[in-house]
């Protein structure tokens, strides 16, 4: 099943695990239904044995799951981003080249795809990241397109990561570095443990672009964007400026730029 878009509708977490002498949820619902069937049998054994079954259908159904990937087209509503050529805005150019990745991905299948907006309004940062953590995302990737889009020249990407910058300390300074990394926040650790997923999509997005933008115009690096924070998957925002030289529209941009980001995802999803 594809989905084009979902918003954020996050669930309480578990409560934490009772004492051992508390019987489980579980434990209780299985001998409620045992006091139901011993009660009320033949019909309620049939009914009892259907419940089941709908039950390990669903958990089954569930685990088959194709993988899920989050495009998020960067800005949006009161925040339009850069203004680009064309008169356009970036929240319109990043919103047009996600739906050309989820309609390339959609077409191919293999992977379900959401998009953190399909119109032309503002999400906060830790709403995009946290659409990826919610619905257990592979990937997580955030679009965006720099001032200069549609210069002369192959389009310059930028693709990042997300890793903290830690100013240097002072002499005077160097004795509180034991209490600010227990008051780290709890998103930056959630980033971390994804760190290596996320050089990896990196780097299969750099071999991919920079075959058809040249590999000297994509560079690749650590950066702590807040709208990486969080994701709870592998985790990228990709910047674009320029554009290439003898493309005859933004259009064929966009189109170019789609194949390869959607190429590179299913790259991804293979290994």
């Amino acid at each position: 099943m594809k989905i084009k878009t979902c918003r954020f509708s996050p669930h309480p977490r578990p409560d934490a695990l009772l004492g051992r002498e508390t019987a489980s949820p579980v434990v209780n619902r299985v001998a409620t239904g045992y006091i139901f069937v011993k009660k009320n049998r033949p019909r309620s054994i049939i009914f009892f044995l259907l419940a089941a079954c709908i039950l390990v259908f669903g958990l089954s159904a569930h685990a088959g799951q194709d993988p899920l990937v989050v495009l998020d087209p960067g800005h949006g509503g009161q925040d339009p981003g850069a203004l680009l050529p064309g008169d356009t805005r970036e929240s319109q150019t990043t919103l047009s080249l996600a739906n050309k990745i989820y309609a390339l991905l959609d077409a191919q299948g293999g992977c379900r795809v959401i998009l953190t907006r399909d119109g032309d309004y503002g999400l906060p940062l830790h709403e995009r990241a946290g659409m990826a953590a919610h619905n257990q995302a592979r990937i997580f990737i955030s679009l965006h397109a720099g001032s200069g889009w549609g210069n002369q020249g192959s389009p310059k990407v930028l693709i990042a990561y997300y890793e903290a910058r830690i100013p240097a300390l002072t002499e005077q300074s160097r004795e509180n570095q034991e209490s600010r990394a227990l008051t780290a926040r709890s998103w930056e650790s959630v980033a971390s443990s994804q760190k290596a997923g996320s050089h990896k999509l990196s780097a299969i997005l750099r071999e991919e672009l920079g075959k058809s933008q040249g590999a000297d115009r994509v560079r690749t690096g650590g950066y702590p964007f807040a709208v990486l924070a969080g994701a709870d998957a592998p985790a990228v925002l990709l910047d674009f400026t320029g554009a290439m030289p003898d493309s005859p529209s933004q259009e064929a941009l966009l189109d170019k730029l789609a194949r390869d980001i959607a190429r590179s995802i299913v790259r991804f999803l293979k290994t």
